[in-house]
């Protein structure tokens, strides 16, 4: 029983050691709505700019021109080396596609370049005119260092980083400096035919790190200080008292032998 004590003692230790760092270590990167910035708009335009602090969320939403699905069969053919992996995706789901081409030039005139993928149904219902356009995959060409994307909010495949679709927005990055960021959307001669986008907006977020776990650290700290008085007791309780003889005692010992 004594040795079970300081069993489970030592066991409560090395759990809360482990807890401890769990909690201090797990960290997330979140964002908040930037209510100091403004928000910038344009209509019907490939281009839009606006002023953004370092270490913010540049967040660019895309509103497509309702009449590119109508153009989506001429883009058919081999995707773009970014979306090669897509080919038999696409086929397999029987959906035409477009992509954008997107720059963002940073204040140090760096450029991040994105492709986004949009795909359509080939069929659409009978009643539509122009099939929707729905967002498939972002992808991050290249960068020049005007931009962050932290490695738990992209996959990294192909010497490509892809945003995740649950950060929010169509193409996004963290700024790296203050300034003027410049957005141009690529002028495609096809979809030129229907004009630009109906919509373009660039929004600005706070960037805040979460640490989800951190609750781990009081429980830790709580289980190591239970473990070790949990191993003194058990040590304590193992330790077999001396015998103690009088002198006296002793020898009347001796004298019997």
């Amino acid at each position: 029983m004594k040795k079970k004590w300081i069993a489970i003692g030592l066991i409560l230790v090395l759990s809360g050691l482990i807890m401890i760092p769990i909690g201090i270590n797990s960290t997330s990167i979140g964002f908040i709505s930037d209510t100091k910035s403004p928000t910038y708009t344009e209509t019907n335009s490939w281009n839009i700019s606006g002023y953004f602090k370092e270490n913010r969320k540049l967040t660019l939403t895309i509103t497509t021109n309702n009449k590119w699905g109508l153009m989506a069969a001429d883009f058919w053919g081999d995707l773009p080396e970014e979306f090669a992996m897509l080919n038999e995706t696409i086929k397999g789901l029987n959906m035409y596609y477009i992509y954008l081409t997107v720059n963002i030039t940073d204040p140090k005139n760096g450029t991040t370049m994105f492709r986004v993928l949009y795909v359509t149904p080939k069929n659409p219902s009978s009643n539509t005119l122009a099939p929707p356009l729905r967002l498939f995959s972002v992808a991050v060409s290249f960068n020049d260092g005007g931009l962050k994307f932290p490695d738990e909010l992209v996959v990294k495949e192909n010497n490509y980083l892809y945003l995740k679709e649950d950060v929010g927005g169509d193409v996004w990055g963290i700024t790296t400096y203050s300034g003027t960021y410049k957005v141009s959307i690529k002028e495609d001669s096809t979809l030129k035919v229907f004009g630009p986008p109906l919509k373009l907006k660039l929004e600005s977020a706070l960037v805040v790190k979460e640490s989800p776990y951190y609750f781990l650290v009081p429980i830790g700290g709580v289980v190591v200080s239970t473990g070790v008085v949990s191993s003194l007791l058990g040590t304590k309780a193992s330790k077999k008292p001396r015998k103690v003889y009088r002198k006296g005692y002793k020898n009347k010992r001796s004298k019997i032998k």
